[in-house]
């Protein structure tokens, strides 16, 4: 296949190689991938080439996400970027500032998955998102990539306390506790005993029980 080739070749026929890529039509292997009369074989094959030259193929496989209508291809496709790596970065980043909002909370799923250190700055700004659905999945992003450097944005969060908190507020607030407790650190640490002493009943209780987790690991 194109891919074993490619893991095979010397390093000084890599370039012909990729430009041999660069005529491949990927928006059209992306309607094949998601095509159910593709054998499972068959779709593994074509899965395989969009990962192995994914810094060929995220354009247009970014452009199929914002576009693809189907619920259930979207979750394909969520799957095949589970595979991609840290190649797909730029184009990713690219992409974040789109004004819609599934969209982008996507590409933070995606980031979650397959992301590290260098992207922890753009999920961090996106903890400023207009939409709640976007900030929420920024915050689990940032604990999936047990991201110390968030520590304070996500305390941030966890500690704002308002007059008259929504339910939705109250979600981020948990769930940024959650990410602080897989980022784990002395900072994350110390929030949690913060958002122990809530004025809320649910981030209290959680918080403790986050904290109770972590002193039974010692």
């Amino acid at each position: 296949t194109l891919t074993s080739v490619n893991q095979n070749a010397p390093e000084n026929r890599k370039p012909s190689i990729h430009r041999v890529i660069g005529e491949v039509d990927f928006a059209t292997l992306m309607d094949q991938y998601l095509s159910p009369a593709l054998s499972p074989d068959e779709k593994e094959q074509v899965g395989e080439i969009l990962a192995s030259f994914v810094e060929d193929s995220i354009g247009d496989f970014l452009d199929r996400l914002l576009m693809e209508p189907g619920q259930s291809n979207r979750k394909i496709l969520l799957s095949l970027a589970f595979r991609f790596d840290r190649r797909a970065f730029p184009a990713i980043r690219e992409r974040l500032g789109n004004p819609q909002w599934y969209y982008v909370r996507n590409l933070c799923l995606i980031l979650g998955e397959i992301g590290g250190p260098e992207v922890s700055p753009d999920l961090i700004r996106l903890l400023d998102h207009n939409d709640s659905r976007v900030r929420r999945e920024a915050i689990q992003a940032l604990g999936k990539l047990r991201a110390q450097d968030a520590a304070p944005f996500l305390g941030k969060i966890l500690l704002h306390e308002t007059l008259l908190p929504s339910a939705r507020e109250e979600t981020l607030r948990i769930e940024a506790a959650t990410a602080l407790f897989r980022c784990g650190g002395t900072k994350g640490v110390a929030y949690l005993h913060r958002g122990a002493g809530s004025r809320r009943a649910k981030v209290r209780a959680h918080c403790a029980t986050l904290i109770r987790t972590l002193e039974t690991r010692r």
